[in-house]
C-alpha cells in the first residue's frame, strides 16, 4: 500500500541557545526532537495509518505499537505532545516538543505538522445565499392613490423596492434626457405613474391603451406623479 504522506513540515526553536542549554548541546537537542517528530510521522503514524485507513487521528496511545520502542519523552525530559481533529482532516496532526522551557505555545516549541495527502479536505460550509425579497405587487392606480394620500408613508412602503406594477398604457415617449418612457393611467387624467427604462427595445411595439406589467424600482415621487426606475417588461 502506498500512502499519501505529505512531507513532515517544522517550525519552531532552530536556534543554537535555548533555556539552561548553550551553543551546541542546545542545537543537539534541537536536532534530535526534529529527528524524532520526522520519524514519528513518516514511521509510526505512518505504519498506523497503513493499518487504518479508513480513519485519521489516533490517540497516541494507539500508537505505541507501532513505535518500536521509542521513547515518547523528548530531550528536555518532557513527554511530546499530539493534536489531531477528526473534523478538520486537512489541518493533519501535530507533534510538539515544548522545547527547552518546558512550556506549551511559547517561541522554542518544536512543531511537526502530518498531512495524509489521500484524505480529503472538509469542505467549508457556506452559508446560501440570501432570497431576493419578493417583489411588491401594486396596479398603477393604487400606487398613485398611495402617494396622493400620503406621500411620506408611500416612500416608506415603496421607496427603494422592487414593485411589480401592473396598469392601462397611457403614453409612451423619451423626457428630456431623452431616456425612454412608458405612463401607466393613474387616479388623475393628467398624470399617472411614470415608469423609466434603460432602453427602449422593447418599447417599440407598445400601444396606448393596453395592459402593461412591469417590474421596477420604486423612486418616490415628483410632482404628483409616482416614480419608477430600472424598468422591465414582465
Amino acid at each position: 500500500m502506498v500512502l499519501g504522506i505529505a512531507m513532515v513540515m517544522l517550525t519552531g526553536a532552530c536556534s543554537t541557545k535555548a533555556e539552561g542549554d548553550k551553543g551546541s548541546a542546545a542545537a543537539d537537542k534541537v536536532s534530535e526532537a526534529q529527528r524524532w517528530i520526522t520519524a514519528f510521522g513518516t514511521e509510526v503514524y505512518g505504519a498506523w495509518l497503513e493499518a487504518n485507513p479508513t480513519t485519521i487521528c489516533p490517540a497516541f496511545g494507539d500508537l505505541k505499537p507501532h513505535a518500536k520502542g521509542r521513547s515518547t519523552i523528548d530531550p528536555w525530559g518532557q513527554p511530546y505532545r499530539f493534536l489531531c481533529d477528526p473534523s478538520k482532516p486537512e489541518l493533519g496532526v501535530r507533534v510538539t516538543s515544548d522545547g527547552a522551557d518546558a512550556k506549551p505555545d511559547t517561541d522554542d516549541d518544536i512543531v511537526g505538522t502530518i498531512r495524509d495527502k489521500s484524505k480529503p479536505a472538509t469542505p467549508t460550509a457556506t452559508a446560501p445565499p440570501k432570497a431576493l425579497p419578493a417583489p411588491i405587487d401594486v396596479t398603477a392606480k393604487q400606487l398613485f392613490a398611495d402617494y396622493e394620500e400620503n406621500e411620506i408613508s408611500a416612500d416608506t412602503k415603496y421607496k427603494g423596492k422592487t414593485l411589480r406594477v401592473s396598469g392601462r398604457v397611457e403614453k409612451i415617449g423619451k423626457d428630456i434626457l431623452d431616456e425612454p418612457y412608458v405612463e401607466l393611467a393613474g387616479s388623475s387624467e393628467w398624470t399617472g405613474v411614470h415608469a423609466s427604462f434603460k432602453n427602449e427595445g422593447a418599447l417599440g411595439s407598445l400601444k396606448k391603451g393596453q395592459q402593461l406589467t412591469v417590474r421596477c424600482r420604486g423612486n418616490g415621487s415628483s410632482i404628483g406623479s409616482p416614480l419608477l426606475d430600472d424598468c422591465a417588461i414582465e
